[in-house]
C-alpha cells in the first residue's frame, strides 16, 4: 500500500513499479502526479518532434504515440488502484 502523500519523484517510481499491478489503491497525490508526469513527457516530446521536423502540422509524432502506447496499460492499473482507494 502507498503512503498517505507521496512526492513527484515517489509516484513516478510507484508507477512504474507497480506496471500491472490493478489490485491495491492509488492515493490522490499519487495518481495526479502521474497524470502531469505523463503531460509533462507528451509535451516535452511532442516540441521536440516539431523541432526535429518529425511531427505533423498537428502536432502529432511517432515518439508521442509510443510514449501514450507504452504508458497505456500502467495507466489503466493506476486508474483502476485509484477507483478502488474512492470505494469504487
Amino acid at each position: 500500500m502507498s503512503p498517505k502523500h507521496v512526492s513527484f519523484v515517489e509516484a513516478i517510481k510507484l508507477f512504474f513499479i507497480n506496471y500491472v499491478n490493478f489490485k491495491g489503491r492509488s492515493t490522490r497525490s499519487e495518481y495526479w502526479w502521474i497524470v502531469l508526469f505523463n503531460f509533462l513527457v507528451s509535451v516535452v516530446l511532442s516540441v521536440l518532434s516539431l523541432a526535429v521536423g518529425i511531427a505533423d502540422k498537428n502536432g502529432n509524432s511517432v515518439l508521442t504515440t509510443l510514449w501514450l502506447l507504452a504508458v497505456l496499460v500502467p495507466g489503466w492499473s493506476a486508474v483502476s488502484r485509484r477507483l478502488h482507494d474512492t470505494g469504487r
